[in-house]
């Protein structure tokens, strides 16, 4: 652009917030395009809210049952009998 054009329309890419201009073109797009109610945007950010509760609770109860099965392996393998000694006379 030429220094005259920077000055007359003040444009500068950097000064834009990328994530809300994608979130507003996405919710046009539904609105507008596939003619979805702001309503399926609220069930739907609910939706998503669930699931990723239910992702991280997935992803916990599989590293906790992870770490205590190897625990358990270690203790059995390392784990040593006691010597029995039994007198026969």
């Amino acid at each position: 652009m030429s220094p005259n054009d920077v000055k007359e329309f003040d444009f500068d890419v950097r000064k834009i917030n990328w994530n809300k201009f994608i979130e507003e073109q996405h919710l046009g797009a539904r609105k507008y395009l596939w003619g979805s109610k702001s309503t399926d945007f609220a069930a739907g950010r609910r939706k998503i809210a669930r699931l990723r509760i239910a992702n991280y609770l997935l992803i916990g109860s599989t590293v906790g049952s992870s770490l205590f099965l190897s625990y358990k392996g270690f203790n059995l393998l390392t784990h040593k009998e006691p010597k029995i000694e039994t007198k026969l006379d």
